[in-house]
């Protein structure tokens, strides 16, 4: 049976087309895949600055709807004191325009536009206060739709990433065992032939008739004089092959540092996506006690808004007594003015009593006089009466009736006299005590205006007070809301996070395996160099012995 004998340059032609084969499809490959790399990269850039960008359009309306929200809690005598909050259009517009996708940022501009260019800021009320809130809850339900988009696209991109890389790195470790299988391969036949070649030659040496088997074994019968005479040429050629290996062995070292660096690389991407599964890990932990804080602090605002109810109920239980104070202090404030009327009307009356008293006392005076007059009439009429004797004596008794009557007249007078002088000091006592009563009087007016003014004061600060309660009440009903909102998102970005560290741990064990699969790899490689090394030491005693 004949043995095939391969040439050596056939050989070297065929591992080098093997090489370059495999170096283009990689190159080919990497090409076309690197534009798509490019690409994800680059829509992977715009989604995230979108969603920066998004988040960013979402503070500013939630910050409106809460302003909004506090504004419509406060009283419509207060309202038209306040600037209503406007969402500044052009600023807006200067963030959206940020955006990478063109219709979304035309669509959004759209919304805020059509939500607020019609709106009369002035005559806003409570319905255009709703309205508007609505409008700001559409218009995040949209970016909310187009999150989840982005999301969506996000995740397919990564993924196709991801795909595209882990094919590169597979191709690339299929190429690599495959140069080195080849490689091996291709030692393992030249190490054969020669130790074929070499017993040939041993043999030939010795005997004729086994240069003839040899031969025969060959196909080369007519060729064995021309071969034996190649001999030195074939010396020659061990020398080139010599240098080919040292080629080889350099190519080989080349490789192996690739290994290395990619088992370093390898190392190193474990080791961080290690990191990043305990910082997830970390970051897992923050969010669930974020989320039992704010669960905390949603039953805190849920115990405050059952007092501020209880509060509320009482301020309008002060308010009713405040309001049925004021109602009486009115009354008490009428009922004192009739008085004072009552009052200033008998000063009066006191006064022309003592008019009438100061007339009586000169008509008193005027008598007092004329009795005066009389009795000395009266005496005069006495005297010329007992002038007179007999004739005289019926005038003289008139004459003593009238002095005695003179006399009881200015004794009546002068009585009357001190009578009236005893009414005019009672009548002037009176009207000072009126007039000190009638100033009493004026200051409990002033005291129970002052009182009723403290009352209506005092029910203008319980009815804030009330509204106050009435608007605390509904904010922290509306917090509430929000901050079970709020649970409820960090319930989800903590399952999310959960996913996440489980991907992450799961990319971190493939590596691991990838790790692992390369070491393999690498210490296969160990065991082709040192089977070439020893391959080309028994090349090196074939060469000596054929020399």
């Amino acid at each position: 049976m004949k043995k095939i004998v391969l040439k050596r340059d056939f050989l070297l032609y065929l591992f080098a087309a093997t090489i370059l084969t495999i170096i283009i499809s990689f190159s080919l490959f990497s090409f076309f895949t690197k534009k798509n790399i490019n690409t994800f990269e680059k829509k992977i850039k715009e989604i995230t600055s979108d969603s920066a960008v998004l988040a960013d359009i979402e503070k500013i309306i939630y910050t409106h709807i809460e302003l909004l929200r506090q504004i419509r809690n406060i009283p419509e005598k207060n309202s038209k004191k306040i600037t209503y909050p406007k969402i500044k259009i052009e600023d807006t517009r200067k963030i959206i325009d940020k955006l990478y996708d063109k219709k979304v940022s035309s669509d959004l501009y759209n919304a805020l536009v059509l939500n607020y260019h019609d709106l009369v800021w002035e005559n806003i009320n409570d319905d255009n206060i709703n309205k508007i809130i609505k409008q700001d809850k559409d218009i995040l339900k949209k970016i909310d739709a187009v999150k989840e988009k982005n999301n969506a696209l996000l995740n397919q991109f990564i993924s196709n990433l991801n795909n595209i890389k882990s094919g590169l790195g597979a191709l690339l470790v299929i190429s690599i065992i495959s140069v080195f299988l080849i490689f091996g391969w291709a030692f393992y036949y030249w190490f054969n032939s020669t130790k074929f070649i070499n017993t040939f030659l041993k043999e030939a040496l010795i005997d004729d008739f086994k240069i003839i088997k040899y031969a025969d074994n060959l196909g080369i019968r007519e060729d064995t004089k021309k071969f034996i005479e190649d001999i030195r040429q074939i010396t020659e050629d061990y020398k080139k092959i010599d240098q080919e290996f040292n080629q080889i062995n350099k190519t080989f070292h080349n490789i192996m540092d690739a290994i290395i660096e990619v088992s370093s690389t390898a190392d190193t991407i474990s080791s961080s996506a290690q990191e990043l599964a305990k910082k997830m890990t970390s970051y897992m932990d923050s969010v669930r006690n974020t989320r039992i804080i704010t669960k905390n602090i949603s039953d805190d605002i849920e115990k405050i808004r059952t007092e501020t109810g209880r509060g509320t109920a009482f301020n309008k239980k002060m308010e009713e007594t405040a309001k049925d104070g004021g109602e009486k202090i009115s009354k008490t404030i009428d009922e004192i003015k009739s008085i004072d009327n009552i009052m200033t009307e008998l000063n009066e009356v006191v006064n022309k009593m003592g008019q009438k008293t100061a007339e009586i006392s000169k008509v008193t005076t005027l008598i007092k006089e004329i009795a005066e007059q009389t009795n000395l009439l009266a005496l005069n009429a006495s005297i010329e009466a007992a002038r007179a004797g007999e004739a005289g004596r019926g005038f003289a008794v008139v004459a003593d009736e009238i002095r005695q009557l003179a006399e009881s007249t200015a004794s009546a007078s002068k009585k009357i006299s001190e009578e009236i002088k005893d009414i005019n000091k009672t009548t002037e006592i009176t009207v000072s005590k009126i007039n000190e009563a009638a100033k009493s009087i004026t200051a409990c007016v002033e005291t129970a205006n002052n009182a009723g003014i403290a009352f209506e004061n005092i029910k203008q600060v319980i009815e804030g007070s009330v509204n106050a309660a009435n608007s605390i009440y509904m904010l922290t009903t509306d917090e509430v809301k929000k901050i079970h909102e709020i649970v409820s998102i960090i319930s989800k970005v903590e399952a999310m996070t959960e996913d996440m560290a489980t991907n992450i741990e799961n990319i971190s064990a493939s590596i691991e395996q990838e790790t692992a699969s390369i070491e393999n790899l690498r210490s296969t490689m160990e065991d082709i160099n040192e089977k070439s090394r020893k391959i080309r030491t028994s090349f090196n005693s074939s060469e000596k012995k054929i020399s």
